[in-house]
């Protein structure tokens, strides 16, 4: 497996990523629904969207840089040994979150994201929307506007 290398926030922004740092300021912004799924039913969903806006505009977050020493072997410690395969595989930096989403990230985020061990945003730009990470597994889903809310009605 490829390394996975970090993309800079601003390649991000320059693509149109709804990108906030808090939650609800995505609830007052921006055209919303909150969507109920099991883990593979959310991973399912990640993979459409990935295959409906493309690799070059599909990326996600992951913070495990940020972790202190202590949270981040707890975190490796509730990993599968594929997942730290994965983890090893990601060019890890404190100051770069975001990364380009494939299939093999969507597995390994979805994971511990509904299992609520360390939450990622999924960010695509081609039809700019923003999935949220895991209240209860309900997942939050912001997209630019209506007429991009509407493209994604039926998908999922």
């Amino acid at each position: 497996m490829a390394e996975i290398y970090p993309v800079p926030e601003r390649v991000l922004k320059e693509k149109g990523a709804l990108l906030f740092p808090e939650i609800e300021e995505g609830f007052s912004r921006y055209e919303h629904v909150i969507l109920e799924r099991t883990e593979p039913e959310y991973r399912h969903m990640l993979e459409v969207m990935l295959q409906i806006n493309g690799r070059a505009d599909a990326y996600c977050d992951f913070y495990y840089g940020s972790l202190s020493k202590e949270e981040q072997r707890g975190f490796r410690h509730s990993l599968s040994e594929d997942q730290l395969t994965m983890l090893m595989n990601i060019r890890i930096t404190r100051e770069e979150v975001y990364y380009p989403l494939t299939r093999s990230m969507i597995r390994f985020l979805s994971d511990i994201t509904a299992r609520e061990v360390l939450f990622s945003t999924f960010y695509f730009t081609r039809f700019p929307c923003t999935v949220w990470g895991n209240y209860e597994l309900r997942y939050p889903v912001f997209f630019k506007d209506k007429r991009t809310k509407f493209q994604y009605c039926g998908l999922i």
